[in-house]
């Protein structure tokens, strides 16, 4: 988030806020740098380990011969419906503070974000679906910036939540150690924006005021608004982030299903083994290359091999998976980022 308020902090103050400088939002010059080629480059090494290490390809390759068209097209209804529950939702964030778009550009914005995190690390797609918001409808950067925040802190406490709870049922306590681990940077995590947001509430405006320039004491100003007053009409905002993250879990069940239904092998894959190794895949998304591209696909493989599937199975299964969620959202985001008035 530090990067996002840094990025905010080269744009001037209303009203020469409108005029962004062109290097901020150079999605060309993102992709095409230093940072972004090592990132991709650390992503084909783990993805040659996934592929060497932890699973059968010839086995996986078999099951992919054999899949059921049908129910894997429905994995690709099931992620493409997570993006309107999520554009409902940011729309929800912004209307709570007091900025009513149209549902539709909202959504396509969002999905534009999601596009530009597959091709660059760390998550600077958020960065451009602010831009994107205050190019189309004038949006302070600093206040939808602080609605995305607040989008983040909501997403982050309900996976490792979700993630403690369907780990305590899926493992009972035979906890594995790595769960253990994460479950514990996830209480930590939890701590910190708790800690984040008590700060901002109580002395972040004073603090600003006193150390910093009236230019970013005033950008401050208008992220704090974004970000605290995103925390309004909750029951509106944590169903539509519990729709997204059934959508994900349907998503990756119906990939299972397509390749292996009705096998044995597939005892112990319940709907809530998929809802837990959904938001495993989410959290290893945190690591810093595009779209979390290698270290899902490692995590995910290990995580069904633990709870019992085929090495070749595991495997299959994320290829076809990271298909839906990464590959398919890379082409679909191409066509739409070319074609679209809103994101140039």
């Amino acid at each position: 988030m530090a990067d996002s308020l840094s990025r905010a902090a080269d744009l001037k103050i209303e009203p020469a806020e409108s005029q962004l400088e062109g290097e901020s939002v150079s999605l060309k010059r993102r992709v095409f740098n230093s940072k972004t080629i090592l990132s991709f480059v650390v992503a084909v090494l783990l993805l040659v380990a996934v592929f060497s290490k932890l699973g059968d390809f010839s086995s996986a390759l078999k099951y992919m011969a054999g899949v059921n068209v049908p129910v894997y097209l429905l994995a690709f209804v099931a992620y493409a419906l997570t993006f309107p529950a999520r554009g409902l939702r940011w729309h929800q964030l912004l209307r709570n503070v007091g900025e009513n778009h149209p549902r539709l550009e909202v959504t396509e914005i969002l999905f534009l974000s999601w596009f530009v995190n597959c091709l660059v690390p760390a998550k600077i797609g958020d960065v451009f679906r602010g831009y994107l918001l205050k190019k189309n409808e004038k949006v302070s950067m600093s206040k939808s910036v602080g609605t995305i925040f607040a989008e983040r802190i909501i997403d982050t406490l309900i996976i490792f939540f979700t993630f403690g709870i369907t780990g305590l049922i899926v493992f009972g306590n035979k906890l594995p150690d790595e769960v253990r681990l994460i479950l514990t940077i996830g209480i930590v995590l939890a701590v910190l924006m708790s800690a984040v947001l008590l700060f901002m509430r109580h002395f972040g405006e004073a603090v600003f005021a006193r150390f910093a320039s009236e230019r970013v004491l005033s950008i401050y100003r208008k992220f704090e608004e974004g970000a605290l007053g995103s925390f309004k009409s909750l029951e509106i905002v944590l169903s539509f982030t519990f729709v997204a993250w059934l959508c994900e879990a349907a998503r990756l069940f119906a990939v299972a299903h397509a390749l292996a239904g009705g096998s044995p092998q597939l005892a112990q894959f319940s709907f809530l083994t998929a809802i837990f190794a959904m938001v495993t895949s989410s959290i290893l998304t945190l690591v810093p290359t595009p779209g979390g591209l290698g270290a899902v696909e490692g995590g995910l493989t290990g995580i069904l091999i633990f709870v019992g599937m085929p090495a070749g199975l595991a495997l299959a299964i994320v290829i076809m998976d990271r298909l839906v969620s990464y590959w398919a959202l890379v082409v679909s985001g191409a066509v739409v980022y070319f074609t679209s008035k809103r994101a140039r």
